[in-house]
């Protein structure tokens, strides 16, 4: 349904177009129908300007919204490249002489940004000014610094919304700092923040979920099968359906690369899909034929499955999957919605061309890429320092592994080989002295 015709529904005047517009923005959100959800958040606002809640939907949307001018092109410009030098041509030329021009060409660059999270800025500064002690609008803006990498700046924003939480009000709040936390590997804070959450409400049962990923990241985690196991069934018993094939993900992670049961990892795929496994081989739906609100979910099953099948030796039934939504990436500069999970892609093919292509130069490079997106992944720097080994490169390797082991050294792959390799690395650099 378009702007207009919601426009037209609304006429009668008993109507609460407010509540209305923000819902139907809402949908149009959930429907990754991203202009008609701009337009009808824009008119919720005219209708209630001093509405902080209004602001903060507009600015939601920006977030997962790309600016036109670079994300509605499938393709790269293939002149960019051109266009590059013949700038920085002009730039080394003329800069003393033209610093106007200069500054002309920054800003056009600036604006040709494919994101457009300095527009979702404003619209929560908007709400916060309107809302000051609201939690969530500075947790909003932490979320958006951290997308920008600003790390520090999202530290300063969760500590306002945590000082305006500071009595626990907003759990969920609360709950989604927990989540940044674990973003970040750091998991002895974000466990904290679980079990703070539990002492408080068992009804909540999303923090169980949490509380599983983190402990099957530490060094006894073999001895906590059960217990992770337990807090996975802990959420199922209320899970967010929203959220569901994003719990299936993790939990098919933890059915691999923690408890290494290929078996039970099929068996939960091939019911979470509803497939047999020759249905799986033989009906693969083209990405083209996924619904829009679909591909984000479809994307992160089938990394997971695609880590499953290379776990297990697969590997053409792998890179079928990796090659086609790298191909899909390629071309879609605005897909995934959240440009964080770009990891998952990076990591996962890292991986099994590290492990089982042994192809060690392509590896690295999807290693560094990973780290774009996830700068403090012990598990990317970890890796990537065993690749840099086996490639003789021991100054990288030394640094990713000491990186690692500096982010946490808890972790289970790093508490358990940290010491082995750091001494293999540390002879053979005295070896090139």
């Amino acid at each position: 349904m378009s702007a207009s015709e919601i426009e037209a529904l609304t006429s009668d005047s008993y109507f609460d177009h407010d509540v209305y517009y923000r819902r139907c923005a809402v949908i149009a959100s959930n429907l990754h129908n991203w202009d008609n959800a701009l337009v009808i958040a824009k008119r919720a606002i005219s209708i209630d300007p001093n509405y902080s809640f209004n602001h903060a939907l507009l600015a939601d949307i920006y977030t997962y919204t790309q600016n036109k001018i670079v994300a509605n092109t499938k393709h790269t410009n293939p002149n960019f490249c051109v266009y590059v030098i013949i700038f920085y041509f002009f730039y080394f030329l003329f800069f003393v002489q033209f610093k106007v021009l200069f500054l002309f060409f920054s800003l056009s660059f600036l604006k040709n940004d494919i994101y457009q999270y300095h527009k979702a800025f404003k619209c929560y500064e908007k709400a916060q000014s309107l809302q000051p002690d609201e939690c969530s609008f500075y947790s909003d803006i932490a979320y958006l610094h951290l997308l920008s990498h600003r790390y520090s700046d999202s530290d300063k924003y969760w500590q306002i919304a945590l000082e305006k939480n500071k009595n626990l009000e907003n759990i969920f709040n609360y709950y989604r700092y927990g989540n940044y936390l674990y973003w970040l590997n750091r998991h002895k804070e974000a466990l904290q923040v679980v079990n703070r959450i539990l002492s408080i409400t068992t009804k909540e049962k999303s923090p169980y979920w949490l509380k599983g990923k983190i402990l099957r990241n530490y060094q006894h985690r073999y001895k906590l099968e059960e217990e992770i196991h337990s807090c996975y069934l802990k959420y199922l018993e209320s899970p967010d359906l929203e959220l569901l094939k994003v719990f299936q993900t993790s939990y098919l992670l933890f059915l691999v690369n923690t408890c290494q049961n290929y078996t039970k990892a099929y068996e939960f795929y091939y019911t979470s899909v509803g497939m047999t496994p020759d249905e799986v081989d033989s009906k693969v739906k083209p990405i083209s034929d996924i619904m829009p609100w679909e591909l984000d979910d479809q994307f992160l099953i089938d990394m997971s499955f695609a880590n499953l099948l290379s776990h297990d030796g697969k590997i053409e039934k792998a890179e079928f999957y990796f090659l086609r939504w790298k191909e899909y990436m390629e071309q879609n500069k605005k897909f995934p919605t959240d440009p964080r999970n770009k990891w998952y892609f990076h990591y996962f093919y890292a991986f099994h061309l590290h492990y089982q292509k042994k192809e060690l130069q392509k590896a690295v490079l999807q290693y560094l890429e990973a780290l774009r997106y996830r700068e403090f992944s012990v598990h990317t720097h970890f890796y990537l320092s065993k690749c840099n080994i086996e490639l003789k490169d021991f100054h990288n390797a030394n640094v990713h592994l000491n990186k690692a082991y500096e982010i946490d050294n808890d972790v289970y792959e790093v508490y358990m080989e940290y010491n082995t390799l750091h001494s293999l690395i540390e002879n053979n650099l005295n070896l090139n002295k």
